[in-house]
């Protein structure tokens, strides 16, 4: 056929925005560069014009695919049972493969070390918050990962606590009886140790979980952690909100911005400051002329907006602190771009992506241990100096996950060095 010299709609787009198929020559100019998505964006805007990709996403989505159409008679098309043998293999030799579950549903692999639970344990009880997203584009298997920040350092070039990867979950069905296993084995992990106090904290309110509003991981969050304090991402609930007021309601542009600054202004329900606040902000709301004109938008606001904005944004604020007020999931995504760029967006076979993973944690727990003799990206906060840093060699006598024991005082995490008798 001849191409059309006018792009039209294909009609299968889902996503809401208008959708043009790119030229094919454009598509080749895709597939066969090499350069990062960013690059190659950047230059086919100069020289296609209208014809370039409408996003850095296309790029990465046609490479995503092009590949795979490439690879279809090597490696890639492994039988799943093999790869997940291959896995199965890794359980009692690897330290990072801890646990492989089959069941009707489907396939999860579980994966930490001691050293990553170790870190992320100190930092609960500093109350990090510990929050969880699912990553797509990694090849067949989905990977959910749970990520906090570490209390004891900061990067040395943001000044900020650095973000650290938590137990992850391989899988390939996302469905509640999932994720409820998944986060069953972590609740027993961070809970496991002898001391029955702290197993009482980990469950207890003092936890902080955070997740965007998908079904099946606030389900099983709600039950597995359900004295927990649980925030949800204001950036996914504010995309889903306008999301559903343009394509199932039809609100206008003028009242979808009069009621997000409702929800989210400054004097909005998510910043309101006691649950009086919050109700006498929700009845103007729902009085007001645009609720009127929006049944519809009425009626969606008190079945589903008003309860999960109260209970996952607002109320866990009022609850502990403002410290996390409007938290976004912007942790998770951060580490979701580092996997991806690990991974050069290409699929990998299932042990493969296991050994990836954990090359990503593993640089980030050496720079941690580097940071207990002063060197490397991060830097021991000023609060640990007298406990924690050591000189090179002493910290050579000893290997890391010997070096550390820890114990609660005031809700702060100290060393405890066998050597010194402290």
């Amino acid at each position: 056929g001849t191409f059309p010299t006018i792009p039209s709609i294909h009609g299968k787009n889902t996503a809401g925005d208008n959708y043009y198929r790119a030229k094919p020559c454009v598509m080749q100019k895709i597939t066969r560069d090499t350069r990062k998505p960013r690059d190659i964006y950047e230059e086919l805007l100069e020289s296609e014009g209208v014809d370039a990709p409408q996003s850095t996403k296309q790029i990465r989505n046609a490479r995503y695919h092009h590949y795979l159409r490439c690879n279809k008679d090597k490696h890639l098309s492994a039988n799943v049972a093999d790869e997940v043998l291959a896995v199965v293999s890794m359980v009692s030799r690897d330290d990072y493969v801890q646990n492989v579950m089959i069941t009707k549903k489907g396939v999860m692999i579980v994966l930490y070390c001691d050293e990553q639970i170790m870190d992320l344990k100190s930092a609960l009880k500093c109350q990090s918050m510990l929050a969880i997203d699912k990553t797509y584009n990694l090849g067949k298997w989905f990977v959910s990962c749970f990520t906090y920040k570490s209390v004891k350092v900061e990067v040395k070039e943001t000044r900020e606590n650095p973000i650290m990867v938590g137990p992850i979950m391989l899988h390939d069905d996302s469905s509640f009886e999932t994720y409820h296993n998944f986060f069953s084995i972590v609740k027993c992990v961070i809970g496991s140790d002898q001391n029955i106090d702290e197993l009482g904290m980990i469950v207890s309110e003092d936890l902080l979980l955070g997740s965007d509003d998908e079904k099946a991981i606030s389900k099983a969050l709600d039950i597995v952690f359900p004295n927990a304090s649980r925030y949800l991402c204001t950036k996914h609930l504010r995309e889903n909100i306008i999301k559903y007021l343009t394509d199932k309601i039809g609100v206008s542009k003028t009242d979808r911005s009069t009621f997000l600054t409702v929800l989210f202004g400054s004097d909005g329900l998510t910043n309101s400051d006691s649950s009086f606040s919050f109700e006498t902000r929700a009845e103007e709301l729902l009085s007001s002329d645009l609720m009127g004109r929006y049944p519809t938008l009425k009626k969606y606001f008190v079945s589903r907006l008003q309860p999960i904005m109260w209970n996952h944004v607002v109320k866990p604020q009022l609850r502990k602190s403002r410290k996390y007020q409007m938290w976004t999931n912007n942790n998770c995504e951060s580490i979701n771009s580092v996997f991806k760029a690990d991974f050069d967006w290409k699929p990998v076979v299932m042990h493969e992506m296991v050994s990836k993973l954990y090359r990503v944690v593993k640089r980030r727990l050496i720079d941690l241990r580097r940071a207990t003799y002063g060197t490397g990206n991060y830097r021991m906060l000023p609060t640990f100096h007298k406990r924690f840093l050591v000189s090179v060699e002493r910290y050579n006598m000893y290997s890391y996950l010997h070096l550390l024991k820890f114990t609660m005082a005031n809700n702060c995490i100290h060393f405890i060095y066998p050597f010194t008798g402290g």
